[in-house]
């Protein structure tokens, strides 16, 4: 059941500290996930700004738009209030139909050996009651071509995506649960913006071999590689 789920990862989670925008665990500052995974992975991947609005780049309008639709699923998980954004809504669409309701957003876990956190973005449970873990991205249909790949993998060459990244994110998520939880999820899922709809994707077979000890590899420092601009 989901809510044996988060009453497992209580005891072992940071809690964010909202005056230094961190986590914080025992006193101590976490590091983010998605930047060591950045540190590890993909070093050198560059976002190019568009100029296409006038008072920003447009990943800043996708992330003002990705944190309104948190905020709307998280109202849903706390109090009920149907999300309003056609975004939001077309998620939730898109999970009852496949029998999965939210629990519970923005769920704080972390690896206390590497002092690396980050809050799952969504908890779901099926129509079994089985445990679904959620990853939402916005904006991610642009994001379609290699640059390079992803460096430090187990095995395997994959292509350095945005894609990937979230996928990366996703796949490390697990590998926390799995070694320092002890948790086993039912279902991890990618759900992505496409443009006109949502997207509900699985982690691909290469995520499997992700484990913590390669986020101690942040404190290396990373080979001189050709930087891929997007």
């Amino acid at each position: 059941m989901a809510s044996s789920f988060l009453d497992a990862v209580q005891p072992l989670s940071p809690i964010f500290d909202e005056s230094r925008a961190c986590f914080r665990r025992n006193g101590v500052i976490q590091s983010g996930l998605l930047p060591t995974l950045r540190a590890v992975f993909f070093p050198t991947y560059l976002h190019r700004k568009s100029h296409s609005h006038p008072r920003g780049s447009r990943f800043v309008v996708e992330k003002s738009r990705g944190i309104r639709v948190h905020a709307q699923l998280a109202a849903l998980c706390d109090i009920g209030t149907l999300p309003s954004d056609l975004l939001a809504r077309q998620i939730v669409e898109s999970l009852n139909s496949r029998g999965i309701r939210l629990i519970a957003c923005e769920v704080p876990i972390c690896d206390p050996d590497t002092h690396v956190a980050t809050a799952i973005d969504a908890v779901g449970e099926d129509t079994w009651g089985r445990v679904v873990i959620i990853e939402f991205k916005a904006g991610y249909q642009h994001s379609t071509h290699g640059h390079g790949p992803l460096t430090n993998l187990a095995e395997g060459v994959v292509p350095s995506t945005a894609l990937n990244h979230a996928m990366l994110q996703l796949g490390m998520t697990r590998a926390i649960l799995r070694e320092k939880y002890h948790i086993e999820a039912h279902q991890y899922l990618l759900i992505v913006s496409n443009g006109k709809g949502v997207t509900l994707r699985a982690l691909p077979a290469w995520t499997n071999k992700l484990t913590c000890e390669q986020l101690k590899l942040r404190w290396t420092k990373p080979a001189n590689t050709t930087v891929h601009k997007t």
